[in-house]
C-alpha cells in the first residue's frame, strides 16, 4: 500500500493506494443501527503508474461479526484522470461492532485510491 498526499487527491485530504493488499478498519455502533458507509475512489494516475493502468479493481466489504454474512462488492474506477466516484455500502449492525475491509485486486502495486471514507449511523431498527 502507499499513502499519497493531499497535492494528489486534489481535495486536500490524503488517499490510499491499495495495491493488491487489505486494508481494514474496525468501527462500532448500536445493535440495530442502520449504518451507512461512504468513500471515494479514482484510478490512480501517478506517473510511476501510468505505463501501467492495468486492472485496479478492488473488492470492499462490512465483515460483521461471525453471525451474520458480509455486505459488500466489486469495484473498478475508471477513465485515466482522478475523478472521484462515491460509492456506498448500508447494512443493519447486527452488533456493536464490524469491520470494513478494502482488497485490491491488482497485480502489481498500482491500485486504485481510496478516500473520503466515513461510516455514520444514519438510522436505527426498532424491534
Amino acid at each position: 500500500m502507499t499513502l499519497y498526499s493531499r497535492a494528489l487527491t486534489q481535495y486536500t485530504y490524503q488517499a490510499v493506494d491499495i495495491g493488491p493488499g487489505t486494508l481494514s478498519q474496525d468501527f462500532e455502533a448500536d445493535t440495530g443501527s442502520v449504518v451507512s458507509v461512504t468513500w471515494k475512489h479514482a484510478r490512480n494516475t501517478d506517473p510511476a503508474c501510468v505505463k501501467d493502468m492495468g486492472d485496479q479493481s478492488y473488492s470492499a466489504q462490512v465483515i460483521p461479526p461471525p453471525t451474520s454474512d458480509p455486505v459488500g462488492d466489486s469495484y473498478t474506477p475508471n477513465g485515466p484522470r482522478f475523478a472521484s466516484i462515491s460509492k456506498n455500502l448500508q447494512f443493519i449492525a447486527g452488533e456493536d461492532h464490524f469491520t470494513l475491509e478494502f482488497a485490491g485486486h491488482a497485480p502489481g502495486g498500482c491500485g486504485p485510491l481510496i478516500t473520503d471514507v466515513v461510516a455514520k449511523v444514519i438510522g436505527h431498527v426498532h424491534r
